[in-house]
C-alpha cells in the first residue's frame, strides 16, 4: 500500500491504470439511498430529516437571489463580500439540500420534484459569469488585491476555494446521478469543470497561487479539482498527471503542520483543510482499490488529534488566530478518522442541517459518514457525557508553532490554560505573541476574541493590524510606548522553556524580537500553570528592560466577563485576578467587535500601568479559579 509520503508518480500511473474500469466506485446514489432508509428509524436521523425537508421546501418556494454585477463589483469599490457571497452560497447549499432530499425520499412523484429542482440549480450554477469568488479573483497578481477592479478587461481566471468546492460538488452530484439527470445537464457540467478547473489549473503550467502555501488553500483547491479529474477524467495516463500535481499541494498542505501535528489557523481552520485532504483521499482509496492510502502515517494520526486538543467545554474551542470561539465540528470527519487513528474519539454534536452544508463533499460527508461508522471503533471512542469524559490532566506542547495547552478537572469542570508563542506571520495571523486564554467551565474568560469581518480592508496589514481583532491591543500582551507588535516574519518569540512535572506546567517565551521598539532590550513572559485538588492558578511573570526609562508601558488583558471588585483583586466571574496594587494602577474599558459573519461581541481591556516607570520592571498578576457561586 502507498501513502502520501512513499507513493511515486510510476507507482500512481501503475495503479490507476490497473484499477482502471472499476464500475461504481464512487460516491453511489443506492448506497447513499440505503444508508438514509437503513437508518431512518433513528431519533437522530428523523430530526435531521424532518429539518432537511422543511428548510429545503422552504429554500425550493422562494425566490433564488441573482448573483448581480452591482453586488460583485463592491469588494472592489468598497471592500464588502457579503451581499454577493450570500446569493453565491445559498445556491450551493441548495444543492447539498435538494441533493440530499432526492436521496432520502422514496415517493417517485417527490423524488421528480426535487430532481428538476436540482437540474434548474445545477443549470444555473453552470450560467455563472465565474466560480471564483470577488475576493478572490485576481490572485495571482503581484500587486493583489491593488490593480485589479481598475482594469479594463478582467484577469485571467484562476481556481479560488469556492471554485474547486463547486467542481467538486458538481462533478460528484452528475456522476452520482448520471442515470437520472437531462444528458444535457450532464455534459454542461463538464464542459464547465474543463473550462473552469482543469485547463487552469492541469493545462497550466503557471502556479496557483495557493500553490506556493502551507495553509488550507492547497488542501482545498488541490483537493477539489483533484476529486472532480477522479470523476472526470478516464484516460489513466492523463489522470495520472493531474493527481500527482494534486498531491504536491496536498503534501504541502501537511508541511504547514509541526511535527506534532499543529496548526496555526486553529481547529477550524484544521476542519477545512485537513477536512478536504481526507474527502480526496478516501475518494482516491476508493478508485484504487486500496491501494493507496493517504491516511496512513504517524503524522497524519498526529495531525488528526491536534483537534482535540483544541476542543474546551461547551462547544469552545482555544481559537487563536482568525479561529471562532465556537466550532460546529463535522460528526462524520471525526467518525472517519476514528476508524484509522488511535486515541481519537468523537467530539462533535448531533447532525445539524446547517451545519457544513455550503458544499455538498462536506455536507455529505458530514451525513454518510456518520451514518456508515463502524460500530465497534465508535464505541470505544465515541466520547461520552462531559463530565465522565475530562481527564484530571492533558498537557500539549506543539513545539513547531510554540503553542501550549493545558487542561485540568477542577470540581468536575474544565479549566484549561493556553499560550502561543510563533511569529506574527502566521496564516491567518493576528500579532498576537505572548497571548493567552484562560478557559473555565464553559467560558474563555481570558479570552482571544477571534475573527474580525471578512472584507478587502480586513485581509490588508495597513488596516488589519489597527483593528482590536488582529491587532497587539486586543489580546492579552504588553504595549510598549504605546505600541503593539508589527506584522512581520522577523517579529518572532524564542521557546526558553516549557516543562510539564505533575500536575506544573511552565512555559517561558522571549519576546524582545516581537517588538520593533529600539530602548527594548529584553522582555521575557514566564506562565507558571498550577493545579492542586480542585483548584487552578495561573501565575504570570514578566521581565522587562529598556536601555532607557520607556514613556510608557501597559499590560493588557482580554476578558470575556465585565471585571468587579476593588484595588488588587478583581472578579472575572469564576477567576479571581491579584495583583500588587502598590505597583501597578488598572484601567477598564468596554468594547464592541464586529466579527466574521457580522455577529457582535462585547469585551473589557483591562489596562494596568506602572505607578513609577523604570528602566528594569517585574509584573507579577495570579489568575485563580476561585468559583465564588461555590459554597466555601
Amino acid at each position: 500500500m502507498s501513502t502520501v509520503d512513499t507513493l511515486t508518480l510510476k507507482q500512481l500511473k501503475t495503479i490507476l491504470e490497473r484499477t482502471a474500469g472499476e464500475a461504481d466506485w464512487g460516491q453511489r446514489e443506492a448506497e447513499c439511498r440505503d444508508m438514509l432508509q437503513s437508518s431512518s428509524t433513528q431519533p437522530e436521523l428523523a430530526n435531521y430529516l424532518t429539518e432537511l425537508n422543511l428548510l429545503g421546501k422552504k429554500r425550493l418556494a422562494s425566490p433564488r437571489k441573482p448573483l448581480l454585477f452591482s453586488e460583485f463589483i463592491r469588494f472592489g469599490t468598497d471592500g464588502n463580500r457579503a451581499s454577493f457571497e450570500a446569493a453565491y452560497f445559498e445556491r450551493r447549499e441548495n444543492l447539498s439540500l435538494w441533493t440530499m432530499l432526492y436521496l432520502a425520499e422514496q415517493d417517485e412523484a417527490v423524488q421528480r420534484e426535487w430532481l428538476e429542482a436540482l437540474q434548474n440549480l445545477i443549470w444555473e450554477i453552470c450560467n455563472e459569469y465565474t466560480w471564483v469568488l470577488p475576493a478572490h479573483v485576481g490572485l495571482y497578481v503581484n500587486e493583489y488585491p491593488d490593480n485589479i477592479w481598475n482594469r479594463p478587461l478582467p484577469p485571467r481566471d484562476n481556481v479560488d476555494l469556492f471554485t474547486a468546492e463547486t467542481a467538486f460538488a458538481l462533478a460528484e452530484v452528475v456522476t452520482m446521478l448520471q442515470e437520472r439527470l437531462h444528458p444535457w445537464v450532464t455534459d454542461r457540467v463538464w464542459t464547465e469543470i474543463n473550462k473552469r478547473v482543469f485547463v487552469v489549473y492541469y493545462g497550466d503550467p503557471a502556479p496557483q497561487n495557493w500553490e506556493m502555501k502551507t495553509n488550507n488553500w492547497p488542501a482545498v483547491c488541490a483537493a477539489g479539482a483533484g476529486g472532480a479529474a477522479l470523476y472526470g477524467e478516464r484516460d489513466s495516463e492523463k489522470l495520472a498527471g493531474m493527481i500527482w500535481r494534486t498531491l504536491q499541494s496536498l503534501r504541502a498542505h501537511l508541511s504547514g503542520f509541526d511535527e506534532d501535528g499543529a496548526t496555526p489557523e486553529g481547529v477550524m481552520y484544521w476542519q477545512y483543510g485537513f477536512g478536504y485532504y481526507v474527502y480526496f483521499a478516501e475518494l482516491l482509496k476508493r478508485r484504487t482499490r486500496g491501494e493507496i492510502d493517504l491516511l496512513d502515517g504517524e503524522k497524519i494520526a498526529r495531525i488528526s488529534r491536534f483537534s482535540l486538543a483544541c476542543i474546551l467545554s461547551q462547544g469552545q474551542t482555544v481559537n487563536f488566530s482568525d479561529a471562532p470561539s465556537y466550532a460546529e465540528l463535522s460528526k462524520g470527519l471525526f467518525a472517519k478518522l476514528c476508524e484509522s487513528v488511535s486515541g481519537m474519539y468523537n467530539p462533535a454534536e448531533p447532525l445539524r442541517v446547517d451545519g457544513l452544508s455550503r458544499c455538498w463533499i462536506a455536507f455529505s460527508r458530514n451525513a454518510f459518514w456518520t451514518l456508515s461508522a463502524v460500530p465497534s471503533k465508535q464505541a470505544a471512542v465515541t466520547q461520552p457525557t462531559e463530565g465522565q469524559r475530562l481527564p484530571l490532566r492533558e498537557d500539549y506542547h506543539f513545539k513547531g508553532h510554540q503553542w501550549v495547552i493545558s487542561k485540568r478537572l477542577t470540581g468536575g469542570k474544565l479549566a484549561v490554560f493556553a499560550a502561543k508563542g510563533g511569529s506574527n506571520s502566521e496564516p491567518h495571523n493576528h500579532n498576537d505573541l505572548g497571548h493567552f486564554i484562560i478557559h473555565v467551565d464553559g467560558t474563555s474568560t481570558l479570552a482571544d476574541l477571534g475573527a474580525g469581518e471578512y472584507t478587502r480592508q480586513y485581509f490588508q496589514p495597513q488596516y488589519r493590524y489597527g483593528t482590536w481583532l488582529a491587532g497587539s491591543k486586543g489580546h492579552s500582551v504588553p504595549m510598549i510606548d504605546g505600541q503593539g507588535q508589527p506584522h512581520g516574519n522577523e517579529y518572532c518569540a524564542e521557546e526558553l522553556l516549557y516543562e510539564q512535572e505533575g500536575a506544573a506546567v511552565r512555559y517561558s517565551l522571549d519576546l524582545t524580537k516581537a517588538y520593533s521598539c529600539s530602548n527594548l532590550s529584553r522582555l521575557v513572559r514566564s506562565f507558571e500553570w498550577l493545579s492542586e485538588g480542585d483548584e487552578c492558578t495561573l501565575k504570570l511573570r514578566d521581565k522587562v528592560n529598556f536601555q532607557n526609562v520607556p514613556a510608557s508601558f501597559e499590560e493588557v488583558f482580554i476578558s470575556a466577563v465585565e471585571p468587579a471588585g476593588s484595588e488588587g483583586a478583581i472578579q472575572l466571574d469564576q477567576l479571581l485576578l491579584s495583583y500588587d496594587q502598590a505597583l501597578w494602577q488598572l484601567s477598564w474599558e468596554q468594547h464592541e467587535v464586529s466579527l466574521i459573519h457580522g455577529a457582535k461581541r462585547f469585551f473589557w481591556r483591562l489596562s494596568f500601568q506602572p505607578r513609577e516607570l523604570k528602566s528594569e520592571m517585574s509584573a507579577e498578576f495570579h489568575f485563580h479559579i476561585n468559583r465564588p457561586n461555590k459554597p466555601n
